[in-house]
């Protein structure tokens, strides 16, 4: 324990925890209420930095509202900056906050925060811990299946997390059964069958013996006849020269991430530069790019997928010096394709 001024700093956690355990609850939630008021004062500028802060003290004051907010907000946040276990986390606690609203507010949170907890799910390829989370509803059940089926096959190239790892829910490979078989048709015993073929043997006894009659054997052609050609013992017939075999996949094809292609980690970043024409336009969003990754983990190919044409260059200017860690596929580095986002805000 050390004395600040007319102060003591607990400096143990344990003697700190004996000193807020011995508070009364409701001095608890007056003092967690506090200290969010005063972060939202200090930070009001830059709210992310503080958001999980946020989240925690209000979540212990009691205000539901605000910690659901806070929470989910520093949850998006960290998903796109791939901090995924992380958005797992707030989620969770996000999850556990919902129960302390009001009935006419807890339904809408509640599917508010699992549609995106389910989202983040599916990224992380546990899309079978979906349906454990804390789902009241069939109408919830029903609406996030539908939500990842129709995003996964609509639009897959535009979400800012690899499409593969939603694909778990559909099935692409369709095999459709064989055609029934063809119906004989009914023999009338009435009618006498009639040999077409004069080598078919007859089935009932002629009434004449006629003598064979004897077949002279075709000439062998050699040669070319009439543009057709004939070799010795052949029969003159033109064959069509077979397909060529379909061409090989080339070896350093990139790959798409997910499923068993997890995606690189950001190890050098480099923030975008703000264009001045688009800042006097008031011009703010999120760009969305679609990058080629090579095996060194430098970007080797970027092109926008989802435009704001004033900030487009930016963006590109900034993606193009990010590096990677290298992507290994059976232990080997290989190139991978993979969605960012770039977001403009203006202060």
């Amino acid at each position: 324990m050390n004395a600040v001024g007319d102060r003591l700093g607990f400096c143990h956690d344990w003697i700190r925890r004996l000193a807020y355990e011995g508070l009364l609850a409701p001095k608890r939630a007056v003092l967690h209420a506090s200290i969010g008021e005063a972060l939202e004062h200090l930070h009001e500028d830059r709210l992310d930095d503080v958001a999980d802060q946020l989240g925690h003290h209000y979540s212990r004051a009691g205000d539901a509202s605000k910690a659901i907010r806070y929470l989910v907000r520093f949850a998006d946040l960290a998903a796109r900056r791939y901090a995924l276990d992380d958005a797992y986390r707030a989620f969770d606690q996000a999850l556990a906050v919902v129960e302390q609203l009001s009935p006419s507010e807890r339904e809408r949170s509640r599917l508010d925060v699992v549609l995106r907890y389910a989202f983040l799910l599916s990224i992380l390829g546990r899309q079978t811990e979906i349906f454990g989370v804390r789902l009241q509803s069939l109408q919830i059940v029903t609406i996030i299946v539908s939500i990842l089926l129709l995003v996964s096959v609509i639009a897959p190239d535009v979400l800012p997390v690899p499409a593969a790892a939603l694909m778990a829910f559909v099935t692409r490979d369709i095999v459709l059964p064989p055609p029934p078989p063809a119906m004989r048709q009914a023999v009338d015993a009435s009618k006498a069958v009639v040999n077409v073929h004069p080598d078919v043997a007859p089935l009932s006894a002629p009434s004449v013996i006629a003598p064979e009659r004897t077949v002279e054997p075709a000439p062998v052609l050699v040669g070319t006849v009439d543009g057709v050609w004939n070799p010795p013992g052949g029969i003159g017939e033109t064959l069509a020269p077979p397909p060529p075999p379909p061409a090989p996949a080339p070896a350093d094809a990139p790959l798409r991430v997910g499923g068993n292609i997890r995606p690189p980690t950001k190890i050098k970043d480099a923030r975008p530069l703000y264009p001045s024409i688009a800042q006097t336009a008031r011009v703010e969003g999120m760009v969305i790019i679609e990058t080629t990754i090579g095996p060194t983990g430098r970007v080797l190919d970027a092109r926008v997928i989802k435009s704001i044409p004033l900030l487009d260059d930016a963006a590109l200017e900034a993606v193009r010096q990010w590096e990677f860690t290298p992507t290994l596929l059976n232990g080997s580095p290989v190139p991978v394709v993979l969605t960012v986002t770039v977001s403009f805000k203006l202060r």
